[in-house]
């Protein structure tokens, strides 16, 4: 019976051997596609973005913002953990002398707010009477209404989650109302902003942040518009709505119209506090052409959230007061619509995944190139330092590549899921090598032992005809 044919068994196995390389590098890619797609890689993805956003370059100071922040120092002066009607119809009524574009009030105030307990107390000993507190009481109430009514470009807030607080209702009558709800991801970090949410009762309003700087961007002539799949249009700028698999999100709640916010750098808006702006101790044209933001800054009012800053290696994150994340989404309005500063983007999910998978493809091509060019055996320590370090070269020249992406152009491209299907790549072509590597050894253990066998065999046979020649 003829033997097999030792080029057709070669053939064969070499077939075999690139049908198993494709398999097993494939099989690792599609694994990680799938991990990516159910959401196993979100939180990865996540800290990612946080981590691009928090090292990119300072931003410069936001000067058409400025914040008056209620804070524990005004809390302590004025004896009041939420300022009185006076005290606040005082206030706005000293930032509207400088004639603001736009008063965002982040402050809820459905109901009266009373003096405190030592205004109270100093105007029952002048009066005696507990009808003098009413009436100051009541007095603060209706000049609080007045400024209302006499500050067209203020903005009350309206929270439409659960629970639900009503905005003023002298300004929910004007029309002047907008939602400070925001939203935070399984991580507890806002990443994303509202534009526009319905209300409970249908009702559809603007952020505070937009609304602000909807009232700003009047001077320029710029009124908000929608495209045909309901996007916010300002100027040449339209602000793509973020939908439920954008960037490295998975089936995220994408209800009403919401945006990747750009946070910029801490400490980019100017700050006063209220005490600062009711003792005049502030600069006579701070609030003049700009927009002021009034909310709490205390610790005590529980109203601090996580942004992508609040990222440490070490020590305890930085929280952010609302307020201030109201600041950021009109700030990205203006620089957006105004600066040509660029959105936070996204690629399709094709693009993306191609982009994924790209990756995974150079590094096994790279790494194979490195195994055949190996000279001999005692080159493996070699190949497998070449290949770890073509892989660090690769990594390293992706993170750079999406980081650069992301601050110049703004694009938040997958680099987690990218660099997984990098470094298996990179393993799994070691492992094909380490396969290949201890086949071969088998067959040259299996070869050298059929010689030695053979070998002795002769020797036996030699010894035996040596035998009987000496006998004959």
């Amino acid at each position: 019976m003829p033997g097999k044919s030792p080029i057709l068994f070669q053939k064969r196995h070499d077939f075999r051997s690139s049908l198993g390389s494709f398999l097993l590098i494939s099989g690792g890619l599609l694994v990680i596609i799938m991990a990516r797609g159910l959401g196993l890689l979100q939180y990865w993805e996540w800290s990612a973005y946080d981590w691009y956003v928090k090292l990119r370059p300072p931003d410069s100071i936001e000067r058409r913002i400025v914040i008056v922040g209620y804070s524990e120092t005004d809390i302590q002066k004025l004896g009041k953990p939420i300022m009185s009607d006076r005290t606040l119809a005082e206030l706005i009524e000293k930032i509207r002398a400088q004639q603001p574009r736009a008063i965002g009030l982040d402050i809820y105030r459905d109901l009266p707010e009373p003096p405190s307990y030592k205004e109270l107390a100093e105007s029952f000993k002048s009066s005696g009477s507990k009808e003098a507190i009413a009436d100051r009481v009541l007095t603060g109430y209706k000049q609080l209404e007045r400024v209302f009514q006499s500050t067209p470009q203020l903005v009350g807030v309206w929270k439409v989650g659960n629970p639900e607080i009503l905005p003023p209702p002298t300004l929910l009558k004007l029309g002047r109302v907008a939602s400070v709800d925001l939203i935070e991801d399984g991580d507890k970090v806002v990443r994303r902003g509202m534009l526009i949410i319905t209300s409970q009762t249908n009702r559809h309003l603007t952020s505070l942040g937009l609304s602000v700087a909807l009232k700003y961007l009047r001077k320029s002539q710029i009124k908000l518009k929608f495209d045909s799949e309901s996007n916010v249009i300002l100027g040449r700028t339209t602000f793509r709505r973020f939908t439920e698999n954008d960037g490295g999100y998975v089936g995220a709640d994408a209800g009403g119209n919401q945006i990747l916010l750009d946070f910029r750098s801490p400490n980019s808006f100017p700050v006063v506090s209220v005490t600062d702006v009711l003792q005049n101790r502030v600069g006579a044209n701070l609030f003049r052409d700009r927009i002021v933001l009034i909310g709490p800054t205390a610790e005590s009012k529980k109203d601090f959230f996580f942004t992508p800053h609040s990222r440490e290696l070490g020590g305890f994150p930085r929280q952010v007061p609302g307020v201030e994340i109201q600041a950021n989404i009109a700030s990205q309005v203006l620089a957006s619509t105004l600066d040509g500063r660029p959105l936070i983007q996204t690629w399709s999910d094709p693009f993306e995944y191609l982009f994924i998978l790209s990756w995974g493809a150079i590094a096994a091509l790279v790494t194979w190139q490195r195994r055949r060019t190996r000279v001999n055996e005692s080159k493996r320590l070699t190949f497998l330092a070449l290949a770890l370090f073509f892989c660090l070269l690769l990594g390293l020249l992706l993170v750079g590549t999406t980081y650069l992406a992301f601050v110049q152009q703004g694009y938040w491209l997958p680099v987690v899921p990218a660099l997984g299907t990098l470094l298996w790549g990179t393993i799994s072509v070691i492992l094909l090598d380490y396969i290949e590597r201890e086949r071969q050894w088998k067959r040259r253990l299996k070869q050298k032992n059929a010689t030695v066998c053979r070998e002795k065999e002769e020797k036996r046979l030699a010894l035996e005809t040596a035998k009987v020649g000496i006998w004959h």
